[in-house]
């Protein structure tokens, strides 16, 4: 029984290993996003005076 039990907790971490692998090109691609979104508005902020309320609004420029 144990070595049933091994086997499934094998597999299942591959599986996740493998997942992990295939997504990363697309996680990559939001995080790097994310980080520049985050730094545009540090530097919109901080350096442009644009207000806080223009740079957390940014879901207004989808038309509705």
């Amino acid at each position: 029984m144990k070595r049933k039990d091994n086997r499934k907790r094998t597999f299942i971490i591959g599986a996740i290993i493998i997942a992990f692998f295939v997504s990363f090109p697309f996680l990559y691609k939001a995080l790097l996003y994310g980080a520049a979104y985050v730094l545009w508005g540090f530097m919109a902020y901080f350096v442009g005076n644009v207000p806080l309320s223009e740079i957390l609004s940014w879901w207004t420029v989808f038309p509705e």
